[in-house]
């Protein structure tokens, strides 16, 4: 499977970026050749439709709310400026202000559940290199990878560096620490691990990783589901091998490469 696409295509939320520059150059087209304002309706469909599928696919609701106040500013605007309505330059005002505070309040949660679903293609992308067989399917059940010769000291240490990075999340416990990550439901808001996938580390250095159905169904191969839980295990492992050599700085270079 050694190729850059083995993961379907999916809505980036920085694509609304890109969105946003056409919205503009049609913007002011319309204006100049056509004296019509119908962009302002569409890019105010676009983004609230961008708020609720992200809602939809990581369960954050800090996109459906950024995505509502933005919408509802394109018709806002359009609704005070050029038609006859109750909405007017005060009104207008008192949503840029509420927009501002949205800005401030959801950006930082949201630049961070993007950055992980990003981050999370990148390891499944990473980790379908080593599969070459898609004779089977996915299987709702953990999988046992043996032990590291590491300790505890390095795992949590791989754990904070990766967190740091926004790669995954992880909590540690007593007993057992856990690696999170996810290309549909955001670690951010499954805490109990029910909807994405983890490796776990329990206190003996014993290795399993579990992958959910929704981020195994974004292959668009049935690979073999031993093959890939079993490429994580050995993906993870080199992880720690740099982490404990010191040279983490290579797992960033591996994961950007896809």
């Amino acid at each position: 499977m050694g190729n850059n696409s083995n993961i379907k295509w999916s809505l980036i939320w920085t694509n609304l970026w890109i969105v946003g520059i056409i919205y503009f150059v049609t913007l002011v087209a319309e204006d100049q050749f056509f004296k019509t304002h119908y962009s302002a309706w569409v890019w105010g469909t676009i983004l609230i439709f961008f708020g609720v599928y992200y809602y939809w696919k990581l369960r954050l609701i800090h996109f459906l709310i950024l995505g509502l106040v933005l919408g509802l500013g394109g018709w806002h605007y359009e609704a005070a400026e050029h038609m006859n309505t109750i909405f007017s330059h005060t009104t207008l005002i008192t949503h840029l202000v509420l927009l501002f505070i949205t800005l401030f309040t959801t950006m930082p949660k949201i630049n961070k559940a993007v950055k992980l679903e990003i981050h999370a293609r990148n390891l499944f992308q990473l980790a379908a290199q080593q599969v070459f067989d898609v004779s089977n399917g996915y299987t709702n059940r953990p999988y046992s990878g043996g032990k590291t010769d590491l300790g505890k000291n390095e795992i949590l240490g791989l754990a904070r560096y990766l967190a740091g990075k926004e790669i995954l999340m992880y909590d540690a416990g007593p007993d057992m620490v856990t690696y999170a990550f996810s290309m549909n439901t955001s670690p951010l808001v499954d805490p109990q691990l029910n909807k994405v996938s983890y490796m776990s580390f329990d206190k003996e250095e014993n290795i399993s990783v579990h992958i959910s159905e929704t981020d195994y169904k974004q292959y668009k191969n049935k690979l073999s589901f031993d093959q890939l839980c079993a490429s994580f295990i050995n993906m993870f492992k080199q992880f720690l091998e740099y982490y404990k050599d010191g040279n983490e700085d290579r797992i960033i270079t591996e994961l950007k490469s896809y």
